[in-house]
């Protein structure tokens, strides 16, 4: 991949804006579900390679970060362990701050140990439910800002979940955050079972909410291929982190309406996407290099995948880069 991705890199500035930091390396988790000295290793190998501008934190639970204190050698100044903090999930909304307080503990006890060879920029929330109050969420934006730290929470949602029920959760973030953009939405778009992969409309519905609201949102889960196909793993189709982003990118370029987002979702011919030298295009719509970066620095962020190399393999593989051969 190292060739192929330098190639990428130097020609084409729409594919650098597409894939930096794109990947929040989640080595522990399903469907991998590595050992941490495998999964660790593997993202000080990452960090430390070429494609290492593609690379995002690694994801790892709060609760957990003393178990990485062995490894920390592994790491220095340069090339720090970033890491994205997983909470651990509540019960209810006064559960929920509980364990926020709890886990930022650790997040700071880990910080001042390695002050120099860690960096947590980030910190991922699961919800209880999608309706957790305004006035949660605006406490959790208060900790988030003492601390420095940016939030991702993970709204719960079942394949027919009712689009009033994310928008009105993505309101109360919105909300919450006061324009300081310190509080992210983050939606699970896959799973090892067929039954919990959300619905196309579910997918159109959270990012027309975000993109509404102005809410930065990024995916995990299930996203280990370019594009929307049928898995024999899962039994059913499963999302692609290509259609997904070029759905955002899209939708908030161009202000798309829930139908428009959809399309472009379910679009499985993927050589209607075309990543040209200073474009990035999908049908009759069309983003700039510099608008995309924009836009994936501030809204369209990054998604979460079990595996590094292989979905920028897989997509590389399409052959849908200008100038790319």
């Amino acid at each position: 991949m190292v060739k192929q991705t330098q190639k990428l890199f130097s020609t084409s500035l729409s594919a650098e804006a597409l894939f930096d930091n794109v990947v929040d390396y989640a080595g522990i988790f399903p469907p991998s579900e590595l050992p941490l000295d495998e999964a660790i290793n593997n993202y000080a190998e990452y960090i430390n390679g070429r494609d290492a501008w593609m690379l995002g934190p690694f994801v790892f639970p709060a609760s957990r970060l003393k178990e990485l204190d062995r490894y920390m050698h592994l790491f220095n100044p340069e090339k720090p362990l970033a890491i994205s903090a997983l909470i651990r999930k509540a019960q209810n909304p006064e559960e929920m701050i509980d364990l926020v307080i709890e886990d930022l503990e650790a997040i700071l006890k880990f910080r001042t140990a390695y002050p120099k060879k860690t960096n947590i920029p980030v910190l991922e929330l699961p919800l209880p439910a999608a309706d957790v109050p305004q006035a949660a969420l605006e406490q959790v934006v208060s900790l988030l800002e003492k601390h420095e730290l940016t939030g991702y929470c993970e709204i719960p949602v079942q394949a027919g979940a009712a689009p009033e029920e994310m928008e009105a959760c993505i309101r109360n973030i919105s909300k919450a955050n006061n324009e300081k953009n310190q509080l992210r939405a983050k939606l699970r778009t896959g799973s090892v079972k067929r039954e919990l992969i959300p619905s196309l409309g579910v997918v159109s519905d959270f990012i027309y909410s975000c993109k509404n609201n102005r809410v930065s949102m990024k995916f995990t889960a299930g996203l280990h291929h370019p594009i929307r196909m049928h898995r024999e793993e899962v039994g059913g189709k499963m999302h692609g982190f290509l259609y997904i982003f070029a759905a955002g990118l899209f939708a908030f370029h161009h202000d798309l309406c829930r139908e428009k987002i959809l399309n472009i979702l379910s679009d499985e011919n993927y050589k209607n996407f075309s990543v040209q030298k200073e474009t990035f295009a999908w049908d009759d719509l069309e983003i700039s290099a510099a608008a995309m970066g924009t836009l994936r620095e501030t809204y369209i962020c990054s998604f979460g995948s079990c595996n590094f190399v292989g979905p920028i393999s897989e997509f590389l593989e399409l052959d849908i880069i200008e100038g790319g051969n």
